[in-house]
């Protein structure tokens, strides 16, 4: 069973085309028999697990400014609970601290 870390990446737009991104430097999503528990950052969870809705990459794509709260993609320090983001990427790839 490999165990290799990964970095992840996520860049995030509004429908003003303006851009956002994070980058996390420890990523590892662990395998089925472990339920695919997933790491990232040095914290034991991720950055929501103490902030419920801080972001929702996977809500809904409701247009920008909505009056729902909380449904759909959202990063709420940068458009806040009420703007649905047009677009979210994330990508992994190998660390860069494993490389030679």
């Amino acid at each position: 069973m490999s165990h290799s870390l990964q970095e992840l990446r996520i860049d995030v737009s509004d429908f003003d085309n303006a851009t956002r991104w994070a980058k996390y430097g420890f990523f590892h999503v662990r395998d089925s028999d472990s339920k695919y528990v997933m790491n990232c950052g040095s914290f034991k969870g991720a950055w929501w697990y103490t902030k419920c809705h801080s972001s929702n990459l996977i809500g809904k794509y409701l247009r920008g400014t909505t009056e729902s709260y909380a449904d759909g993609v959202t990063w709420s320090s940068w458009r806040g609970q009420h703007y649905s983001l047009c677009n979210v990427e994330m990508k992994i790839r190998p660390s860069e601290s494993l490389k030679p």
